[in-house]
């Protein structure tokens, strides 16, 4: 059973009409956005609640940047105990920012140390994303432009804050927040990747719900059931702009940026229009709105963040400001009111259809192509062999993934309908030459570790790093299974064939917003994996929960 933190009331009782949530759930549908979760609180209370199955509101969610908030609460409980100061020198504070001149923990809270471009997602960097890797990469990557000129989002200045805060406080940076923040608002389920070490930037999980009681201590201004866990100027001063972002304060200057992501950024928190958010890739969102005394906590798996951030402003604001002084309950029409209850009840991700592997595929090489640009521009003619022939095709690249969008394939059918079973699936081959299509040391669209399949029945035998394990693939319902032990990667599975040409499957990270999509063809004995979205942190399996 599911801890509530919250107390839950109808949209109704609150004096909020439900029409806005119905057209919301429109409006995404509609864009194609894929939710995971949505938690919306008014008053303190949850007046709307649904997962889209087969995630659950039990299980925590991968929340990628929008971990920054929480740094940055703890750095301010940190200061409260004289742990630091916000205007504390980087370099009187960690030994390996020497380099980073007069730059303080504010300027790294609010993204301003200097850095022109992100070292963490740098792709020519090779380091690995852990805590040594790092700790390196923040003695060679020094900033470029004096600390508050330029707005860059870096996830090393994050991790920098973080490290401060661990040394200080001798331990990690969860362990440090369980008394202080995670325990009193019953987060009981949070885990933060890095065991001993967390990087700040990216890697906590939570339940949707935690991440909505993160929200409504912000909105209550750091006072958590009578009790201060936050002091409610770090607040103030976090939630509100404390640097410009638009495109003129960013390098190069005049780039596209999305509305939301140009209104001013605090001590890592983005300002709104109409409040404040805490966001991580892939639409993890915290959207707090203290003018209508009202938190949204979405889960996502979406490139289109703005746009989903655009629906928000479109059908849920305008209900929740109509509410009006007192916020008097509105009439019910039972018939909707029940209508909404089953469907956010009944919410759910639709079946995999064919050839997702393939078009997911081309949106990789795309992605490809999009990088040997930015590695072009930044290291020419000492750029690693093969960005210059991925930056030649770029335009090929993003002619066909263009192509892929919006191409609906046919119904599967169940995985038992043919039999492969003896086959041993190995690696397709790869164009030669061309680089990985990744972030730097980060993450990318394949599964290196992933050496052979094998199809027996409705049971797959995946071989990674000569280790097997079985996940059963579900035909009309996702199947639960997991991979590895330590920690245990945890999936929903579900695919059949299309024809007799190809075995397709989804594989849903049900702790985050991956997916990664399995093709098998008999004709070749050749299987493809793709990732969806290219995965961020981490080369192996286990450092995709990061």
């Amino acid at each position: 059973m599911t801890h509530e933190v919250l107390p839950r009331q109808t949209p109704e009782q609150l004096g909020v009409n439900p029409a806005g949530i119905r057209s919301f759930l429109d409006a995404v549908g509609q864009a194609g956005i894929e939710v995971h979760s949505l938690v919306v609180a008014v008053d303190g209370a949850v007046i709307a609640e649904s997962w889209w199955h087969p995630y659950d509101a039990s299980t925590p969610h991968l929340l990628y940047s929008l971990s920054k908030s929480f740094t940055s609460v703890a750095a301010g409980i940190a200061e409260a105990e004289g742990l630091l100061h916000r205007d504390d020198r980087l370099a009187d504070r960690l030994p390996e920012a020497a380099g980073y001149g007069e730059a303080t923990i504010a300027d790294a809270l609010r993204m301003s140390v200097g850095h022109l471009l992100d070292p963490v997602l740098d792709p020519s960097v090779e380091l690995p994303v852990t805590d040594d890797g790092l700790l390196q990469l923040l003695s060679a990557y020094h900033p470029e432009r004096p600390p508050g000129e330029i707005f860059t989002y870096d996830q090393l200045a994050t991790f920098a804050v973080a490290k401060i805060i661990e040394r200080a406080a001798g331990t990690s940076l969860l362990e440090y927040l369980r008394p202080r923040l995670l325990d009193p608002l019953g987060m009981t389920e949070a885990k933060w990747a890095g065991g001993e070490s967390n990087p700040g930037f990216t890697g906590l999980h939570l339940r949707t719900e935690s991440i909505a009681a993160f929200g409504q201590l912000l909105l209550q201004r750091g006072v958590w059931q009578g009790r201060r866990l936050v002091p409610a100027e770090w607040i103030d001063q976090a939630t509100s702009a404390r640097i410009s972002n638009d495109a003129d304060h960013r390098f190069p200057p005049g780039q596209p940026v999305d509305r939301d992501s140009s209104l001013g950024y605090g001590y890592q928190f983005w300002i709104g229009d109409h409040g404040y958010h805490a966001g991580g890739a892939y639409s993890q969102l915290c959207i707090v709105l203290p003018g209508v005394n009202a938190v949204i906590a979405l889960t996502a798996s979406t490139v289109l963040g703005q746009t989903l951030l655009d629906a928000v402003w479109e059908h849920l604001l305008p209900v929740l400001s109509a509410r009006g002084a007192g916020a008097p309950t509105v009439d019910a029409d039972p018939v909707d009111s029940a209508a909404l209850s089953r469907r956010l009840l009944e919410a759910a991700i639709p079946a995999p259809t064919a050839g997702a592997q393939r078009r997911a595929d081309a949106q990789a090489k795309a992605n490809l192509g999009m990088l040997a640009g930015l590695v072009l521009a930044l290291r020419g003619d000492a750029a690693p062999a093969g960005w210059a022939e991925a930056a030649e095709r770029a335009p090929e690249w993003t002619a066909l993934a263009a192509q892929a969008i919006g191409t609906e394939g046919a119904r599967l059918a169940p995985p038992s309908s043919y039999s492969v079973a003896g086959t041993v699936f190995s690696r397709a081959p790869v164009e030669p030459g061309l680089p990985e299509a990744r972030f730097g040391g980060l993450g990318g669209t394949d599964l290196p570790e992933l050496e052979s399949v094998r199809l027996d029945g409705d049971t797959l035998t995946l071989t990674l790093d000569g280790a097997s394990y079985r996940l059963r693939v579900g035909g009309d319902d996702w199947a639960r299974g997991e991979l590895l032990s330590d920690p245990p990667v945890r999936f929903a599975v579900r695919g059949g064939w299309d024809g007799t040409d190809a075995f397709e499957a989804e594989l849903r990270m049900i702790e985050g917003p991956h997916v990664g999509l399995l093709s098998l063809s008999p004709a070749t004995g050749h299987f493809s994996f793709t990732w969806r979205e290219p995965t961020l942190v981490g080369r192996g399996l286990a450092g995709y929960q990061v």
